[in-house]
């Protein structure tokens, strides 16, 4: 039959018992047998000069028909499978969710082959704090709440545990006035402190307690401040690094800007470096066609240049992965624009496309000027088709220059770039044109034609990074800090000294002296009432009455007084009536 080319224009049709024959203008006829299901009627047999007749074939993978018919195989149904064992009825799909099943396919294809990834992160946001001296007072006055770890490092907590320990010392200090054989132990302690003290230049014992309390919060500060210089670039710090110091994962000290600047405008001589790196950098371009039957023998690749030019290339690698069904082809691009086009020839589907970019990295004048590794991937498919048989995708290449200024002024600017690929795809799937042309158009297609097209964004994107503050600012800074500090103690000292310090002795003194006069009083009524019991026995002895006891003491009445009721200061006798009493106590009891 290598005669009859079509198209030709059909002269004559028969049909018989599903059977159907052909006579076209060429002079020549073809013959389709009925095939009975599980098979279709797809090649013919090439024996005759001028007849073709067409034998049976099981129906390709991902293909099936249960009944007799001269026509194709029809493609599963969405979550259905066939691996070619059975053409009649197609297999559901397993309901593994790490699993995917793509329309058309012989197996299902795991996800985790085909994943979606990019190195398109977020560029961090700018702090709202990004003046160092407001870092400071943030951190060093809270909690770390986050968690046991971070509390122990909280300057806070210490300063809290040094004010309590202070309180302790005083409780233990005013509790040992009250045992004076502890005397030398009390004057050896406030020694000490008055020696540590910062505040009061040594005048009393109290300031070394809180030269204590100062001298931790400052020393915590200090080490906040020495970590809080480590924190940049942001690329350096690891979790490791940062937790140990400062449990906010969100701080560093840096702060960022990003801005999208024209390619076209001059570059400082600073920056044209990285972006010669850039244009040189070399990108492989990989496409796998997932869910298919094609195999390497069938794929044919050529760029297209301008005016419709086309040219063929080999050079490109092609592996088969028949487990999951996926074709991978890769090559070299010569260039970063070109238009690469992908030809697969066969009677058969694609479930699914997955392009790939990837890119070595490369450095220049000791780590001033690094490319970095470019690795990009891109799974585009329809859940409930195949992939149309002309897909286009086009992709748009951006720069990205990252800009880290230095965190002294002595060292270089450092500079990576990388290149950002954006990928659009006009049509998927041809379901629309199978909804309006009937699906008999799916199975009349013999090629399925990719074409990648690489354009270069107009813009590039410059990300900046800089420190909130340098080594110098951050020893300045923290200076002032302490220096504040201890200014503020000094001022609370001397409030104080001023107008606390004065009334600590008239309380005291108050204090005592109602202590003595509870003294006297409980002295005054246990003579009183031994003098009373003295006068009562020596009348019984000796008969006679109170009266005739020359004294000009008044008897004390000790009923109107039972503790209960306070004695005011004229009620109970001097000291000298004291005296007298207890002479004639000591009087009345000799005789």
């Amino acid at each position: 039959m290598n005669l009859i080319q079509p198209p030709y224009g059909i002269l004559t049709l028969v049909s018989y018992n599903m059977n159907v024959g052909l006579v076209v203008e060429a002079g020549g006829f073809l013959l389709l047998p009925a095939s009975p299901p599980g098979y279709c009627s797809s090649q013919i047999d090439d024996h005759l000069l001028y007849a073709g007749t067409y034998i049976s074939r099981s129906c390709p993978i991902g293909t099936a028909r249960n009944t007799t018919s001269f026509g194709p195989c029809f493609i599963c149904p969405p979550k259905t499978k066939n691996n070619g064992s059975s053409g009649i009825n197609c297999e559901t799909c397993s309901s593994n969710e790490s699993l995917l099943c793509l329309r058309g396919t012989k197996v299902e294809v795991e996800w985790n082959k085909l994943s979606s990834f990019n190195q398109a992160d977020p560029y961090p946001d700018s702090p709202e704090t990004k003046e160092f001296d407001d870092v400071l007072l943030q951190n060093v006055f809270k909690f770390g709440t986050l968690s046991s770890s971070c509390l122990i490092i909280s300057p806070l907590l210490w300063t809290t545990l040094a004010i309590g320990f202070s309180f302790i010392v005083i409780i233990i200090m005013g509790i040992l006035t009250l045992y004076p054989r502890r005397k030398p132990h009390r004057t050896f302690v406030q020694k000490i402190f008055m020696r540590i003290d910062l505040i009061g230049d040594g005048e009393l014992w109290l300031g070394g307690l809180v030269s204590v309390v100062l001298i931790i919060l400052v020393g915590f500060t200090c080490k906040f401040s020495i970590s809080f210089s480590n924190l940049y670039p942001i690329e350096i710090i690891s979790t490791s690094t940062h937790s140990p110091v400062i449990c906010d994962p969100n701080l560093f000290n840096a702060k960022f800007a990003s801005t999208l600047q024209l390619l076209s405008i001059h570059k400082h001589d600073e920056e044209e470096p990285i972006f010669q790196l850039l244009d040189e950098q070399q990108i492989v371009l990989t496409t796998q066609f997932v869910s298919t039957e094609f195999q390497c023998e069938h794929v044919t690749m050529q760029r297209n240049m301008d005016k419709g030019q086309q040219t063929l290339s080999s050079d490109f690698n092609c592996t088969t992965d028949n487990e999951s069904n996926i074709v991978s082809v890769s090559t070299l691009l010569p260039q970063h624009l070109i238009v690469v086009q992908f030809s697969l020839t066969g009677l058969s589907f694609v479930g699914g496309l997955r392009i790939c970019f990837n890119g070595p990295s490369t450095s220049q004048s000791n780590g001033k000027y690094t490319i970095q590794m470019l690795n990009f991937c891109q799974f585009f498919f329809t859940i409930n088709e195949t992939l149309t048989v002309n897909l286009i995708v086009s992709v748009k290449m951006t720069k990205i220059v990252n800009r880290t200024a230095p965190l002294s002024k002595t060292n270089d600017v450092i500079l990576t770039g990388r290149w950002l690929p954006t990928l659009t795809v006009n049509t998927l799937a041809d379901a629309l044109l199978f909804e309006q042309q009937g699906q008999y158009r799916r199975y009349l297609s013999n090629q399925i034609v990719l074409v990648v097209d690489l354009t270069e964004s107009e813009f590039y994107l410059e990300n900046s990074q800089e420190p909130i503050a340098r080594p110098n600012e951050i020893i300045f800074q923290t200076v002032l800090f302490s220096m504040l500090c201890l200014e503020l103690f000094g001022l609370l000292f001397l409030i104080f000294k001023l107008l606390i310090s004065p009334f600590i002795p008239i309380v005291v003194q108050r204090y005592t002296k109602r202590t003595n006069n509870d003294q006297r009083l409980t002295l005054t009524k246990f003579i009183l009432q031994r003098m009373n019991e003295a006068i009562d026995e020596y009348e019984m002895k000796n008969k006679i009455t109170r009266d005739s006891i020359q004294c000009k003491i008044q008897p004390f009445d000790l009923s109107k007084h039972d503790g209960t009721n306070q004695i005011s200061q004229k009620e109970y006798p001097s000291l000298d009536q004291i005296a007298l009493q207890v002479s004639l106590l000591f009087f009345l009891k000799k005789h």
